[in-house]
């Protein structure tokens, strides 16, 4: 007869799991900047074809989805790393060599922190930034007006669900289970 699992066995699955997410999440940086520098590419090739305001404005939009993508992961990322606090710090009720296994006694697990996040959030706003200053100079006055309000638009949006993400991950840690650090 199998012998059922524990809440140590649990922990340590959820644990791995939790690591494993944070893995994924950084992965998903990589691709969103694969993915945004062939759109770039692309779009330089097919500037005569799409015009200026045309490379802009998919850049532009492009762009602000890359920010929400990066608060979108950062969220998640930050929602992980709290979930293994609270199960690193159950993991000190048990002896360090019965729960926490060996490669991760000798300090922390190196991986890039949440600051790759809000990295990637300044590159998306800088690239965008700098394409516009170096092209808008090429725009007739209604397509400047028209890409100024999509800036203004999008710069709204991306600051609305900024403090929406901001607002659930507080939310998230008022109402989480778990120990205080003491």
């Amino acid at each position: 007869m199998a012998e059922e699992p524990t809440r140590k066995d649990f922990l340590i699955k959820m644990y791995e799991s939790s690591w494993n997410n944070v893995s994924r999440a950084e992965d998903s940086l990589w691709k969103i900047f694969a993915a945004y520098t062939a759109l770039f590419a692309g779009l330089g090739i097919a500037i005569d074809t799409i015009g200026v305001f045309g490379f802009l404005f998919i850049m532009t939009i492009f762009s602000f989805a890359g920010v929400i993508s990066s608060l979108i992961t950062n969220s998640w990322f930050v929602r992980n790393m709290g979930i293994i606090s609270n199960i690193e710090k159950e993991f000190l009720e048990f002896t360090d060599t019965e729960v926490i296994p060996k490669i991760w006694m000798s300090g922390k697990v190196s991986f890039l922190n949440r600051e790759n996040w809000w990295i990637t959030i300044a590159l998306f706003f800088a690239v965008i930034v700098g394409i516009h200053i170096i092209l808008l100079s090429e725009l007739t006055w209604e397509e400047f007006v028209k890409l100024i309000t999509l800036d203004v638009v999008g710069l709204i949006f991306v600051g609305g669900y900024w403090i929406y993400l901001t607002k659930a991950q507080n939310d998230f840690e008022n109402q989480a289970p778990g120990k205080t650090i003491t």
